[in-house]
C-alpha cells in the first residue's frame, strides 16, 4: 500500500496517539473508516484487513511499525471484516463502519484483541456475551453427560441430550428476540444472516423477522444475503 504524503503525516500522529499521550482521543471520522491499531512486540509484521463477506476476501495489508498500524477506506454500510497478521493463526472478528476504530491486538490470542470506539462493536459483545452465558448451561452438562457414556446409561443420556436441545432452542429464541426489539441495527442483519445457515430453523420464521429489519438496514451485505436465502 503506497503512502502519500498525507498519509505519512496520518502515521506520524497515530505514532504520537500510541507513544506519547494518552489522553488525545481518536481522531473522529464519520465520512470514511479509520481503523488505528496498536499491537506490542508484533513490528515488521504483515497486517490484512479481510471483508467477510459475500466471501473471504482480502481488501488491503499494511506492515506493523512501532507497534502502530492503521487502515482507512470507505463503505457503504457496516458489515463484519477480520484482521490477521502473518503468521499468528486465527484472527479478530469485528463490525466495520464509516467511523473511528481502535483495535489492540494481543498476539498470544487475536479473538482476545480489544475493540473501541465502535458502538456497533460495543453491541455486538454484549450480544455475544448474553448468548455465551445460555450456551454455558449446555457445559455445566458435560461431567452428568461422561458419566452416563461411561456407565452405558442410554436413560440419562436421553434426558441430558433433550436438556442439551432445550437450551439450544432457548438460545435460538434470544437471536430472534434480539432482531425484533433493534430492527435498526445492523447487528440484527448480521444476527439473522447467521441463523439462515443454521440448519432447522424455519424459513417462515427467518422471513417475518427480516420483514421487521428498517429498510436503511435491509441495504446492507448481511441483509441482502438473507434475501438471497429467502428467494432460494
Amino acid at each position: 500500500m503506497s503512502l502519500t504524503l498525507k498519509d505519512i503525516g496520518f502515521v506520524f500522529l497515530t505514532l504520537l496517539f500510541f507513544s506519547c499521550n494518552k489522553q488525545v482521543e481518536i481522531p473522529k471520522s464519520k465520512t470514511q473508516y479509520v481503523i488505528n491499531i496498536h499491537a506490542d512486540d508484533l513490528d515488521d509484521k504483515n497486517l490484512f484487513l479481510y471483508k467477510l463477506s459475500p466471501k473471504f476476501s482480502l481488501i488491503d495489508s499494511t506492515l506493523i511499525i512501532n507497534n502502530t498500524a492503521y487502515f482507512k477506506g470507505k463503505i457503504d454500510f457496516p458489515e463484519r471484516y477480520a484482521i490477521k497478521v502473518k503468521g499468528i493463526d486465527g484472527g479478530k472478528l469485528f463490525v466495520l463502519e464509516n467511523d473511528s476504530i481502535k483495535i489492540v491486538l494481543d498476539k498470544n490470542d487475536l479473538t482476545q484483541s480489544t475493540i473501541k470506539g465502535s458502538k456497533l462493536n460495543d453491541e455486538l459483545v454484549e450480544f455475544q456475551n448474553d448468548s455465551k452465558q445460555i450456551n454455558a448451561k449446555i457445559e455445566l452438562l458435560f461431567p452428568d453427560l461422561q458419566r452416563a457414556r461411561l456407565n452405558n446409561d442410554a436413560k440419562t443420556l436421553e434426558k441430558i441430550a433433550s436438556q442439551i436441545s432445550a437450551i439450544e432452542q432457548e438460545n435460538i429464541n434470544f437471536n430472534f428476540e434480539y432482531v425484533n426489539q433493534h430492527p435498526t441495527s445492523f447487528i440484527s442483519a448480521m444476527i439473522l444472516n447467521d441463523l439462515s445457515k443454521r440448519e432447522g430453523i424455519g424459513v417462515v420464521r427467518i422471513f417475518n423477522a427480516y420483514q421487521k429489519l428498517s429498510n436503511n438496514v435491509k441495504q446492507g451485505v448481511d441483509s441482502k444475503e438473507v434475501e438471497l436465502f429467502l428467494a432460494l
